[in-house]
């Protein structure tokens, strides 16, 4: 009998379980390594940022001067201004007459020194050049239609890029710039008959007014 309530008092001890426990981690505690598996790596939690798109190189279009896309205000005198995309050619301007020789037939671009004799008022869309040796004005139109240059532009010095060429002008046309030319109250010269002329298809210009 006595051996059997040893026996029950055994059992009961085990089934209460006051066998030791582990101890619970503290709050905050744990191992390295248990931490880390358990966070996400900067890696995991965002994807790295994709490198900004960069442009070809000689893809960027030359930079640019005054004019786009409205008519500049009046230069004003004593002042050197830039005008349209930058200057693309190297060197020193050439004289109106040696740009006639040596870019009309080839068609390449060039740089022309020449005095400005006109300019459209209503916006400034095109000018017309004058040189000494020359009987006639050069007519400039600028690329794509894209800049204009100031009202007070005539009478400046001009250093324009672009090219040249020569061709007959329809009476209708050299009359429409005739009627561009004349100012407020001025009657507008006469044209009759086709005219030759040259033209420049500007892409730059540098405009300089005395004072």
């Amino acid at each position: 009998m006595r051996q059997f309530g040893l026996a029950m008092m055994m059992m009961g001890l085990v089934a209460c379980g006051t066998s030791t426990p582990a101890a619970a981690p503290a709050a905050g505690s744990g191992s390295a390594e248990a931490l880390q598996k358990a966070a996400p790596t900067p890696a995991a939690a965002a994807p790295a940022a994709a490198a900004a798109p960069q442009p070809a190189e000689g893809s960027a279009e030359p930079a640019k001067g005054l004019g786009f896309g409205r008519t500049p205000p009046e230069q004003a005198a004593g002042t050197t201004e830039h005008y349209g995309w930058a200057f693309t050619v190297a060197g020193p301007a050439m004289p109106i007459s040696t740009a006639i020789e040596a870019c009309v037939p080839s068609g390449k671009v060039c740089r022309i020194a020449a005095k400005v004799s006109g300019v459209c008022q209503n916006k400034g869309c095109w000018m017309t050049l004058t040189a000494p040796e020359l009987k006639q004005e050069v007519r400039v139109k600028f690329k794509d239609y894209a800049f204009f240059m100031p009202k007070n532009a005539m009478g400046g010095k001009v250093d324009i890029e672009g090219v040249l060429t020569e061709r007959e002008m329809p009476q209708d046309e050299a009359q429409h710039y005739a009627d561009d030319a004349a100012k407020a109250g001025e009657a507008p010269r006469k044209v009759t008959g086709p005219v030759k002329a040259y033209q420049i298809m500007a892409t730059g210009a540098d405009l300089s007014l005395v004072k």
